[in-house]
């Protein structure tokens, strides 16, 4: 495993930033990626800003596509809506359909989205996983990324506690 580390290559952008970079497919030019840890310069500083601001660590992947979207959707945990709203000011306004699964709250440009998200089986295999998604929005609006086209995913890593909650 060490020489997989090895040789990836990333640039560290601060101290707790890191960037990397994939190369594309068919249909997907390239993959940007990131890893934003939560900022842990010091035991009082960490304790501080977590009480004013709580934050967690992710990896935020954006895949930039061939090709033009012709519907727009999110998956938002119900939970973080508001706070993740205020970035995608789009969302409200191009989202016609909502639904639920369990904790994610899925919003689309029409139902038909919805129900090819669970055609596929898209819905039931990231189910067991949704309380590590902090938000997934494909889009062909330029609110989440300088692409014209793109879907971009935020993850959160968990801390150990999350981990076991979520293994079970």
């Amino acid at each position: 495993m060490d020489h997989i580390l090895s040789k990836l290559i990333y640039r560290q952008t601060s101290y707790s930033s890191f960037e990397f970079f994939a190369s594309g497919r068919v249909n997907c030019k390239f993959c940007l990626g990131s890893v934003e840890l939560k900022k842990r310069q010091d035991l009082f500083t960490t304790a501080i800003y977590e009480m004013l601001s709580p934050s967690v660590d992710r990896v935020i992947i954006e895949i930039p596509l061939d090709y033009q979207l012709v519907n727009n959707f999110a998956l938002i945990p119900k939970k973080r809506y508001s706070s993740i709203i205020s970035d995608l000011t789009e969302l409200p306004i191009i989202t016609s359909s909502r639904g639920n699964l369990n904790e994610l709250g899925i919003y689309a440009e029409t139902a038909g989205i919805k129900a090819f998200l669970n055609e596929c089986k898209f819905l039931e295999t990231i189910e067991p996983y949704s309380h590590l998604i902090y938000f997934m929005y494909c889009s062909d609006q330029k609110s989440v990324s300088i692409h014209p086209s793109v879907i971009k995913l935020e993850l959160i890593i968990p801390e150990k506690e999350g981990a076991k909650k979520g293994a079970q």
